[in-house]
């Protein structure tokens, strides 16, 4: 266990150590597993005939099997990895608050990219994937949201809004300026002028069908992981 700890500190890309920031987070998911181990050693639900382990009931007193337990193996002093580990670990946090925490980000020299750890990005591929996002964004709205009869015609950049207000309930649409009243209106013209095939409705009635409703919200909410589509649907106040 503890060579394998021993390996676990080496950074193979690098070719060096971890730093104690980055190597203490692995020490504790290692830690947690052993804790986890012996509390299933300590306290089994069933026995395990192979290994002799009886079960949790054939102890009269949980508390003290698992407290003699933890003061043999799992506590600061003890002879065994866990104590090794624990020491361990109080150095490293201790080292990792003195170095601080690194930088993950670096700018190119011209300015025109960065590097996120492994990831290298440039400004006009990060251009062309919030672009990419919009006009996704945009074709889930017209052709599914609005059920393929209906568009967006937002003046997002003339839009206000009041960072400051503390008003409980407030909300943009209530700005007059930004004209995105009757949303709930607007959705239900969509929905009754829907082709047979996207229509949330019963056929001559007022009825909803139930079944489509459910599958056009749960739709929305799978959709709505658009930063975009939930503002413009907050914003025009929809059937759901």
């Amino acid at each position: 266990m503890l060579h394998f700890c021993g390996a676990l500190g080496i950074d193979w890309k690098q070719g060096r150590f971890r730093d104690a920031g980055n190597y203490t987070p692995l020490l504790a998911g290692i830690m947690w597993i052993g804790r986890v181990i012996l509390l299933e050693y300590a306290l089994p639900v069933r026995p395990y005939a192979t290994l002799n382990w009886p079960a949790r009931r054939e102890y009269p007193d949980y508390q003290w099997r698992l407290e003699s337990l933890r003061r043999d193996y799992i506590i600061d002093g003890c002879l065994t990895p866990f104590g090794n580990m624990l020491r361990l670990m109080a150095y490293g946090k201790v080292v990792a608050k003195q170095m601080g925490r690194s930088g993950v980000v670096n700018w190119d020299a011209d300015g025109e990219g960065l590097q996120i750890k492994d990831t290298r990005i440039t400004l006009v591929g990060f251009r062309s994937f919030v672009h990419g996002i919009i006009l996704e964004a945009k074709d889930i709205l017209n052709k599914h949201l609005f059920f393929g009869v209906g568009q967006m015609n937002l003046d997002l950049t003339n839009m206000r809004d009041i960072m400051m207000e503390r008003t409980n309930g407030f909300s943009l649409i209530d700005i007059e300026t930004n004209r995105l009243g009757g949303g709930l209106r607007h959705m239900l013209l969509l929905a009754k002028r829907a082709s047979p095939e996207k229509t949330l409705m019963k056929p001559g009635s007022e009825e909803w069908r139930r079944e489509r409703v459910l599958v056009y919200l749960e739709r929305k909410k799978r959709h709505t992981s658009f930063g975009v589509i939930s503002l413009c649907l907050d914003s025009w106040s929809c059937c759901s």
